[in-house]
Parts: C-alpha cells; sequence; structure tokens
C-alpha cells in the first residue's frame, strides 16, 4: 500500500472513531457548545468564543472548577458559565464568581441545575454561528452565499458537459498527479525552520524560565516578572494537593512589567465554609507562563498536563504554523514535461 493511502486510510479510521465515539455523546446532549456572550470570565472566555461543555457528577465538582449551570432566576434556554469558587453547606449547592467580576454572585448554584464543565473552546467561533454572526451579511456572503453559488455553478458546468469528457479529463488530471516531481528545497526549508525557531524562542524563552514550582506565597502574594515584549499568562494549579485550587487560578501581564500577584487558596469545596481559610501548611505551586498568543483556555488546559508545556507549544506551534503557510516557498510540484512531450510525438507519429 502506498504512503499516501495509507494516510488516507489512517485519517478514515480515525474520524470513523472519533465520530463513533463523540456522536452517540452529542445525540444524548452530554457535550454541548455553547456561546459566550457576555464578558463575565473574560479573558479566560471571551465574547464569541464557543465552549464545548461536558456533563459531569455534581459530586465531582470542587473549588476553583468552571461550571456551566441553568440561570438560577428561572429564565430558559439560558446557561452561565462561572468559576466555584466555595461550597455553599445550608444550600447545598456552590458559590460562583465571573473572572471579570469583582463581587461573586448573588444567588447559589444547585447542584441539579449544574450542566457540566468546559472541556474545550474555538476562539471567535461564536461570531459564525451565535446570535452577532447570523445578523452579519458579510459573513452570511462569505460563508453561505459564495460557497453555494460556487457549487451551483460547477452543477450547472457538469450538466453541460459530456460524461465522457468529463471522466477522460478527470483520468488526465490523475495521470498528470502521478507523473509530477515532487521536489524540495531543503535549504530553504531548514533557513525558513530556523529563522521561525529563532523568532519564537526569543518571545517564548523568557517565559520557560519562569516556569516551575514555588513554594512561598502563603502570605497570599506571589511576585511575578514579565520581561517579554508580548503579554503574558501566568498560570497556578496546586500540586501538593489534590483538592486544594486558586482563584482565580491565572493572571494576564502586560509586557514589561514587575508586579505581584494577589492569590487566594480554596480548600475542598465539601470541607471547609463558604469563606475558605486558605492552607495551613506549605503549598507547593506549579507556575506555568506563556506569551499571549493562544487563548488563555488552552493555555490553562495545556499546564494542568506539565507547566512546562504552555511555553513549549508556544515556541514550536508558531514554526510549524509559518512553514506550512510558506510551503510554496521550499516544496514544489512539477510536471515531467519531457515525458508529456514524448507521449504526444509518440501519438502523432501512430496517426501518420
Amino acid at each position: 500500500m502506498k504512503k499516501k493511502h495509507l494516510l488516507f486510510v489512517c485519517l478514515a479510521l480515525f474520524l470513523a472513531l472519533s465520530s463513533i465515539y463523540f456522536v452517540p455523546q452529542v445525540i444524548r446532549g452530554d457535550i454541548i457548545p455553547l456561546a459566550v456572550l457576555s464578558g463575565s470570565m473574560d479573558p479566560m472566555m471571551r465574547v464569541g468564543d464557543i465552549v464545548v461543555v461536558h456533563k459531569v457528577n455534581p459530586e465531582t465538582v470542587e473549588p476553583g472548577d468552571i461550571i456551566a449551570f441553568k440561570d438560577p432566576s428561572g429564565r430558559k434556554n439560558v446557561i452561565i458559565t462561572h468559576r466555584v469558587i466555595a461550597y455553599d453547606r445550608e444550600g447545598g449547592g456552590f458559590k460562583t464568581k465571573g473572572d471579570a467580576c469583582e463581587d461573586p454572585d448573588q444567588f447559589v448554584v444547585k447542584k441539579e441545575d449544574v450542566v457540566g464543565k468546559p472541556v474545550f473552546l474555538v476562539p471567535f467561533a461564536g461570531y459564525l454561528f451565535g446570535p452577532k454572526g447570523s445578523k452579519n451579511p458579510l459573513i452570511w456572503l462569505l460563508l453561505v452565499i459564495l460557497p453555494a453559488g460556487i457549487i451551483i455553478a460547477d452543477e450547472i458546468r457538469n450538466i453541460f458537459t459530456s460524461p465522457f469528457e468529463a471522466r477522460r479529463k478527470e483520468r488526465e488530471k490523475r495521470r498528470a498527479k502521478r507523473r509530477a516531481i515532487r521536489i524540495v528545497n531543503y535549504k530553504r526549508f531548514s533557513m525558513i525552520f530556523i529563522f521561525g525557531t529563532i523568532i519564537s524562542g526569543a518571545v517564548s524563552l523568557p517565559s520557560l524560565t519562569g516556569s516551575g514550582y514555588v513554594t512561598d506565597i502563603n502570605a497570599g502574594a506571589l511576585k511575578i516578572e514579565n520581561r517579554g515584549a508580548l503579554p503574558c499568562v501566568c498560570i497556578f494549579n496546586i500540586i501538593n494537593d489534590p483538592h486544594g485550587a486558586i482563584s482565580p487560578g491565572y493572571a494576564v501581564l502586560p509586557p514589561k512589567n514587575d508586579t505581584e500577584v494577589e492569590v487566594e487558596i480554596l480548600m475542598d469545596a465539601h470541607e471547609t465554609d463558604a469563606g475558605g481559610s486558605g492552607l495551613e501548611h506549605d503549598t507547593l505551586i506549579a507556575v506555568s507562563k506563556s506569551p499571549y498568543i493562544m487563548p488563555v483556555f488552552w493555555i490553562d488546559t495545556l499546564a494542568k498536563i506539565n507547566p512546562y508545556l504552555p511555553g513549549l507549544v508556544s515556541s514550536t506551534v508558531p514554526t510549524v504554523i509559518l512553514t506550512l503557510i510558506l510551503s510554496p516557498i521550499w516544496f514544489h510540484r512539477r510536471v515531467n514535461y519531457k515525458y508529456r512531450h514524448r507521449r504526444h510525438l509518440f501519438k502523432k507519429l501512430k496517426k501518420g
């Protein structure tokens, strides 16, 4: 089997397995896409983003988790996404707060109103599918009318084209592709890749050096520096206490900034009161720093896997994207014109 065919088979198998896993969950309502319509969770979730919410057992919700829940005021088809800051013993629910809000919510979220937790985010996709996107004539023109017009025009052309002629042209295209010579200019490829690595490394190196583990934040404040030329996102995760959490758990620093970030350590929601007194022992905190070139939600997800992962991704992904975008410079596909000329000459001699 050719490499190209093997790649298509692997891709088709991956899509099939993904569909088997995700489609039933979407049909059952276990996975719900939601458009962000307010800035209460900014910058973790910005207006216009699409968040994918997965249903969870409310008993597994801890302080610091972001949850999606039904509007306690009773508005239908309204789901709010805020962060849990404490467990309410009297009401048997959760006290929540938006990251961009100064005060906690005035209501208590009941366990039966919890819809789920956000597991993925697609930036700006809400403008395409949300209320604003549906009323934007430019989006309708680019994403609906224009593609539909191209498809209709192509079908009309196929109707008036002889089926045998269409098959012949298709066979000629496939033969031309098989006869094409793929040329990779390794010198240009290396120059582009090295240039992108140097630029990305220069931007991400301060973040990688600033990531790591700290224990001296019992006073409630942590001094963080951003010496880079871009805004920096800092993520804080508690390592030595599985039930501890930091609210809000991240901070966005402007370029060339040296400041102290106030952090509040929350304990297990089922063991502390609404106030949350913090941890008494030394707390091991994983600090992850990354240039603000990805959504904060993505950076936070990567930081939970490894504190150095956001910095590594921010230094490698832009290089790969730049190299792929500039692929016409280092990758060429040329038709073997010499072979084509011989073939046409042979046909002429045969006819003569």
